[in-house]
């Protein structure tokens, strides 16, 4: 099996310690290298808060004071932007920043809204949130096997959760494993429509994650003109995506099935319950454009568990022996 990059990838110390004020930087240097942080929220007038599967830790200034002030959060949007805001206006008027490494950068404050009554940008940054991302090499090892048929092909899959329970980083690996062929798969044309950039963490539209040699990535499209656009451009044998919701991602995807492309894509839904009052989705899996559902959660803080999988009649998929599925994506595997 040939190295794959960013296996070893970049530590959130590094990514994130070079945007902070001195201040900042010394509050977070003495966290411990292993500490698993998958968000770091910074927000004026208040201590700076830390995520993890170990749970939330927050950090004050001497005197329990607060960490960070307006001017700091200005300040380290400045530097998130490389002292060019303009040149990201596109990204920051959806409310977010790529770094190199796949490190998200989401910002909250005033937005400004245009004629049409569309935010246009957002001013007066109060809040900062780092999201750390990982490549998780082998987070879909588990789950890969219960969604490919007999020959190797996946079937159209829906993985569904809560936020942060690990959707993105087990679908990133999914692209992965199947533009790669492994783990029984047969080796598959993906094209990624990742309108956030966050499966491919991609900055200027270079990914900075493995997604396979086969993987052809559309960055910052709407998922319906993604999908479409890559039906017809780009013959996929795989589409992948981040985050269904809308009458028109669900249009797209039911296109996309019945012109005989695969659709593997993610929903924030936290259980199949909540699932079947989504009435989009439920149409959509009525469609037959979706033929699996996964439902992840999280135990003891970890992400990743898997804990159930259903085919399009919403039956129960047999475990194959196995009574927990489950990956801790606070982990890379190699």
């Amino acid at each position: 099996m040939p190295q794959m990059k960013n296996t070893k990838e970049a530590h959130w110390k590094d990514t994130i310690l070079p945007m902070l004020p001195q201040k900042l930087e010394r509050l977070l240097s003495p966290i411990e290298d292993e500490y698993p942080l998958e968000e770091l929220r910074i927000r004026a007038g208040q201590p700076l808060q830390l995520c993890s599967s170990l749970g939330d830790r927050l950090l004050y200034a001497a005197g329990k004071r607060p960490a960070a002030t307006i001017e700091d959060c200005a300040a380290i949007f400045e530097r998130v932007c490389g002292h060019s805001i303009y040149a990201w206006e596109d990204e920051i008027k959806n409310g977010f920043v790529t770094l190199a490494g796949g490190c998200r950068v989401g910002v909250c404050g005033r937005a400004v809204r245009d004629e049409r009554g569309s935010i246009a940008h957002i001013s007066d940054i109060t809040s900062i949130n780092f999201r750390v991302g990982r490549a998780c090499v082998g987070a879909a090892n588990l789950l890969l096997p219960r969604v490919l048929r007999p020959d190797g092909a996946p079937y159209a899959a829906l993985i569904v959760s809560a936020p942060g329970h690990g959707k993105t980083t087990i679908l990133r690996d999914m692209v992965r494993q199947l533009s790669y062929g492994y783990g029984g798969a047969c080796p598959q044309r993906v094209c990624v429509i990742d309108e956030r950039m966050e499966i491919s963490g991609s900055v200027r539209g270079a990914p900075q994650f493995d997604l396979g040699p086969r993987t052809d990535v559309l960055c910052g499209s709407g998922k319906p003109e993604g999908i479409r656009l890559a039906v017809r451009t780009l013959s996929p044998q795989v589409i992948a995506t981040d985050e269904l919701g809308s009458l028109q991602d669900a249009n797209a995807v039911q296109e996309a099935a019945f012109s005989g492309v695969t659709v593997i894509a993610t929903a924030h839904v936290d259980s199949v319950q909540a699932l079947k009052k989504r009435r989009t989705l439920m149409k959509l899996i009525e469609s037959g454009a979706l033929e699996r559902i996964v439902q992840l959660g999280r135990s003891s803080g970890r992400p990743g568990i898997i804990t159930g999988v259903w085919d399009g009649e919403l039956r129960p998929v047999a475990n194959k022996g196995r009574e927990v599925l489950c990956f801790d994506c606070s982990q890379s595997l190699e």
